[in-house]
């Protein structure tokens, strides 16, 4: 991963950690987020949502990398609402039907 971008590997790294850890939850992620980290050690987006393959949810996760952005030091997530069908078109979220 070397050759990745570091900002690209920060979001493949969490991307990972957190696919596996709502597995580990009894979810089963269809769509995952997938967000490159600017600056600094810590990506923690103040909105974020993931999908089943019938239900959107809330997210929020708190994901910290070392500096070179090679392996996951913390990572913590919390799952909130479903996502209203009238909602997915105006946060942009493609339709799972």
């Amino acid at each position: 991963m070397t050759d990745v971008p570091r900002d690209k590997r920060v979001a493949n790294l969490c991307g990972s950690i957190l696919n596996q850890e709502l597995r580990d939850a009894s979810y089963s992620p269809k769509w995952l987020p997938s967000i490159p980290l600017k600056v600094g050690n810590v990506l923690s987006p103040p909105q974020a949502a993931f999908s089943t393959a019938t239900t959107w949810y809330r997210l929020s996760f708190r994901c910290e990398v070392d500096t070179d952005a090679t392996r996951v030091l913390s990572f913590n997530f919390r799952v909130g609402a479903e996502i209203p069908p009238g909602e997915w078109g105006r946060l942009r979220l493609p339709s799972l039907h």
